[in-house]
């Protein structure tokens, strides 16, 4: 250090970074003027006059292992860094230990410098004591909340160039943010909101990269809206009468009532995409499984498995896990009704014969013990008529639907809900990432756009997210 030939002049830069970081502390504390955090960097910038190299400072961050922040020759931090960084308590006091004890550079000699306490103890008291004044006031002042963006201060970096994949998983992480935020604070309803329309662009455009599947931040955002399903199935409904279907993933429905839960088409891609940790709670709050066809999207062997384990009876194809006599199989040659008798209650069970091509996919149509009647369609699809000559005859025996769920794509969409004529429609299979590529990995924009120009029906519809519910009245 005594022999560093730029000494006086990082004292300087680490003085003149500590008064401007004091400044902006006292601002926040006191909060009597707007902080314009973009305009203090511009100054700093300006300031400095100097353009960033290959100079690197890592900053440890909750969500992911490691990133690296740019720095100037004289070693000094982005601005927006630290300012963004004084939101949370923690985060200012990582930011000012990482600034004043451990500085790393690499002068142009190729030589690593690193300041020691002893070397900055006056800058380092001041600006400790400081920094837990802050703390204690971001504490106490404010609702503390962890920043799920992938790196707060984030901006356009240098360290994107050449490295598109790194690009697509950060913006990944800082849209599926919002989007998660937005459906928190906007919840699904019969009218699409300008709020949602947007959070759901931003899924269909990370959804529609090459490979979101192995997306980090794909997979935490699904954990997360994962997660407040399982927090929402632990607390009790009141009214009998009541029904609540949520959304898990693609076609994987649960319909709950104050008395029963039954399970659509429970899937996790074999723990790839929703850990069975996770799906286990789930498995623990449900009283029965339907499946409908034998495609990977639908089938899970992990989620058969945990159903087994606690003696949660699935009911299936006879395509679906042919060999395990534990799995109820079903396929009638025409409409058929069978009962099913609970620890909770009573189900009616009516099951249409479908087909996707030429996979059996039976229709279920379940009578719950509180009179609620719900449609799972699966992945109907045949474009011959045949099927949908069958499901408009058995139409005029169903009892009447209060939920159908229906994938977006079905072909003859509106005949088939003529023929069902349920009180509400939920739309399903948008964004499977797991078995469709991106030209048939239905978007959500697409649904929004077809029932809005294309399609013409008054059954009202509700459009959800991963994770989402709706109390269906």
């Amino acid at each position: 250090w005594d022999s560093c030939e730029n000494r006086q002049k990082v004292e300087a830069m680490i003085a003149n970074d500590a008064r401007t970081v004091f400044f902006m502390i006292y601002q926040f504390v006191v909060g009597s003027l707007p902080m314009d955090f973009n305009a203090l960097a511009h100054r700093g910038m300006a300031r400095q006059n100097d353009s960033a190299s290959e100079t690197v400072c890592a900053i440890s961050n909750p969500r992911k292992p490691r990133i690296q922040w740019p720095m100037n020759k004289a070693g000094r931090k982005n601005i927006p860094c630290l300012a963004e960084a004084m939101i949370t308590a923690g985060q200012v006091l990582r930011i000012f230990c990482r600034y004043m004890f451990d500085i790393t550079t690499k002068p142009d000699n190729g030589n690593e410098i690193h300041w020691k306490r002893s070397t900055l103890e006056p800058i380092r008291t001041t600006s400790a004591s400081l920094a837990i004044i802050a703390s204690t006031f971001c504490l106490f002042s404010q609702e503390s909340q962890p920043s799920r963006n992938p790196d707060d201060g984030h901006r356009y970096l240098k360290e994107y160039w050449n490295r598109p994949e790194k690009y697509l998983e950060d913006q990944a992480w800082y849209m599926l943010d919002i989007a998660d935020r937005v459906f928190t604070a906007n919840p699904p309803s019969t009218q699409v909101s300008l709020e949602r329309e947007v959070a759901f662009l931003m899924l269909d455009a990370v959804l529609h990269e090459p490979d979101p599947i192995h997306n980090p931040a794909v997979l935490d955002f699904l954990a997360r809206r994962t997660q407040q399903v399982i927090e929402d199935l632990d607390k009790p409904l009141k009214d009998k009468k009541s029904l609540r279907v949520y959304k898990i993933y693609n076609c994987g429905l649960i319909f709950r009532t104050r008395d029963v839960t039954v399970a659509v088409d429970l899937n996790g891609r074999n723990g790839t995409l929703i850990p069975d940790g996770l799906m286990s709670k789930i498995v623990d709050k449900i009283d029965i499984l339907f499946l409908t066809h034998d495609h990977g999207d639908h089938v899970d062997s992990h989620v058969r498995d945990l159903c087994h384990k606690r003696n949660v009876p699935i009911y299936a194809t006879e395509e679906i896990f042919r060999q395990d006599d534990q799995v109820r199989h079903v396929r009638p040659e025409n409409l058929w009704a069978f009962e099913v008798n609970l620890s909770s209650g009573k189900l009616v069970v009516n099951v249409l014969p479908g087909h996707q091509d030429k996979v059996q996919n039976n229709i279920w149509v379940v009578t719950l013990p509180n009179g609620k009647v719900i449609c799972a369609m699966g992945d109907q699809w045949l474009t011959d008529g045949s099927d949908l000559a069958m499901i408009k005859e058995a139409g005029k025996l169903l009892p009447q639907i209060d939920v159908l769920a229906m994938d977006c794509w079905i072909h003859d969409f509106e005949e088939h809900l003529a023929a069902l004529s349920p009180k509400l429609l939920i739309s399903q299979h948008e964004d499977e990432i797991g078995a469709h590529g991106i030209d048939h990995r239905e978007a959500f924009w697409m649904t929004l756009y077809k029932n809005d120009k294309i399609y013409h029906f008054d059954v009202p519809y509700v459009l959800m997210g991963w994770g989402e519910w709706y109390d269906c009245k």
